[in-house]
């Protein structure tokens, strides 16, 4: 076992208080949240996958490349139990079973790890300095989006054979539809995302979006495709049936990830020139911020139960965690 690297974050550092008016708001939206815990982990954290059983996360750094390019927590005590080593950039990463599989951005291919102790099972070649990846929902296929190649790379896992659609300059996130027909794809320097049928491979139409679209995420009802506008400071709520815009969430400036909670009642948003956390409420669209005592927070992820959100923060080499609800420190 590693040291544990985490430090109670004492008294109410980033707890938000708010008088919230009686109606339908969803708890997750309208309850106070309280950072519990900021951990130091090492050169700029990128992003943050929780394990589909909530006992383990996953923070991948950009910032290092050959050594420490993922770490993995123990959520019960915060320790930090296991690290991968391979030459590289880790930047996002996704969970199927016993394997966790990490974006490799230098070496333009995913690198499958066993989840647990984070050694290196196979390399899959993908586009050029790929970046956000989504699996299809019955786990069989993997999706990248390809910054410098300006593609989506469509990889079979059961034998490593990658197909590329070509869909625009600097393409950064991707995510599926739940019933797996659609991939949606953030076309970062054409304002656009990109949609591509899933069975032909093909790219089927293309929505007009908002300066630099950087990443997308279907809602568990497979109605609405949700959009983070990083050029400016709106989450885009697009309709599926039509791929109509219905709605421009405001929320803080630089938004990046967007996570959505388990139980489908809120999303997360890093906001990263603005050093919060916005949480939008998925039944009324309403959002609100939440400041962050850490900088640049850029990944964000929630918990099984709804009820912890993670963030990492590339500015100052950190995890923050915070909880729904959490009592203040004695």
């Amino acid at each position: 076992m590693f040291a544990p690297t985490w430090t109670a974050y004492g008294a109410l550092v980033a707890a938000v208080t708010m008088a919230i008016a009686a109606g339908t708001e969803q708890p997750g939206w309208s309850e106070e949240w309280r950072v519990i815990r900021k951990i130091r982990t090492r050169s700029m954290p990128w992003s943050v996958t929780v394990a589909s059983n909530g006992a383990h996360l996953y923070v991948a750094h950009v910032g290092l490349r050959g050594r420490d390019n993922v770490y993995r927590y123990d959520t019960a005590t915060f320790e930090l139990v296991a690290r991968a080593r391979f030459s590289g950039h880790a930047v996002e990463s996704v969970v199927r079973g016993d394997s966790l599989f990490v974006s490799n951005s230098r070496k333009h291919r995913v690198i499958e790890l066993e989840a647990n102790k984070l050694a290196v099972r196979r390399q899959l070649e993908s586009g050029a300095v790929p970046k956000q990846i989504a699996l299809s929902p019955d786990g069989k296929t993997l999706y990248t989006a390809n910054w410098k190649s300006g593609s989506v790379s469509v990889i079979e896992l059961a034998t490593g054979r990658a197909e590329h659609v070509k869909t625009g300059r600097h393409t950064r996130g991707v995510t599926v539809s739940r019933d797996g027909s659609t991939v949606y794809a953030a076309v970062f320097g054409a304002r656009q995302v990109a949609v591509i049928d899933a069975a032909k491979r093909a790219v089927s139409d293309r929505i007009d979006t908002c300066k630099h679209p950087r990443h997308v995420v279907v809602t568990h009802d497979d109605k609405h495709l949700l959009v983070s506008c990083f050029g400016d400071r709106y989450i885009l709520i697009i309709d599926r049936a039509n791929h109509a815009m219905i709605r421009r969430v405001r929320v803080g400036r630089g938004p990046k990830t967007i996570a959505l909670s388990p139980d489908g009642t809120f999303a997360v948003t890093a906001d990263e020139r603005a050093d919060s956390l916005s949480i939008i409420d998925l039944a009324t669209w309403r959002a609100r911020s939440i400041p962050i005592p850490a900088q640049k927070p850029c990944g964000a992820a929630v918990s099984p139960d709804s009820r912890r959100i993670y963030l990492t923060a590339r500015g100052s080499d950190e995890l923050v965690v915070l909880e729904r609800g959490a009592a203040s420190p004695p």
